[in-house]
């Protein structure tokens, strides 16, 4: 079952991508970066199509992965939960999710920033610079955390957090080996 999910994930991740002007090479690309930052398989597949859905620059996915780590320590969860708090903050825009893994953002003055890059105000900007906005102002707070996952997985108790990931990716590796048999 996680194999076929995992397969389906891979599906809609491609066409998400695609939709949002990134190939399937690409795509795959920015899984394999997310699954180095210890994202599990099938998060890393349905957060990219999150990310590509909401019109996330897909090449800031592995910076923001890298913060989850961090973070992940952080709020006492594993990378993946952490990143998918981390996309959801972004894409709808809610902090009260971030704080809870120790991300205190304004949005507004993330707005404000960018605005002025740009050129226009606040008020002035699209729903997709809005995302970019927060998409920034979240890598920028993450990286207060820097090298936290280091230190922590020296530690009993932050290698014991990381081992559903390793299982959760085995449960798809073998998986995939029947999936043929449902293909034909």
């Amino acid at each position: 079952e996680a194999a076929a999910r995992f397969e389906t994930l891979g599906v809609v991740m491609d066409v998400a991508g695609q939709n949002a002007g990134y190939t399937a090479a690409q795509m795959h690309d920015f899984e394999v970066a997310l699954n180095k930052q210890g994202i599990t398989a099938k998060e890393s597949r349905t957060t990219l199509t999150q990310l590509a859905a909401a019109h996330v620059d897909l090449s800031k996915a592995s910076e923001l992965a890298r913060g989850a780590q961090d973070l992940a320590v952080v709020g006492g969860i594993n990378s993946s939960e952490a990143f998918q708090r981390m996309v959801i903050g972004i894409q709808r825009g809610e902090t009260e999710i971030l704080r809870s893994i120790g991300i205190n953002v304004q949005w507004e003055k993330s707005y404000e920033s960018l605005a002025s890059k740009l050129g226009k105000s606040a008020s002035a900007l699209s729903e997709q610079e809005k995302i970019e906005a927060r998409t920034n102002a979240v890598m920028e707070e993450s990286i207060k955390y820097t090298g936290i996952y280091e230190a922590a997985m020296a530690t009993a108790g932050k290698q014991l957090t990381s081992m559903p990931r390793y299982f959760s990716d085995i449960s798809v590796s073998m998986g995939t080996v029947g999936l043929a048999t449902f293909s034909t």
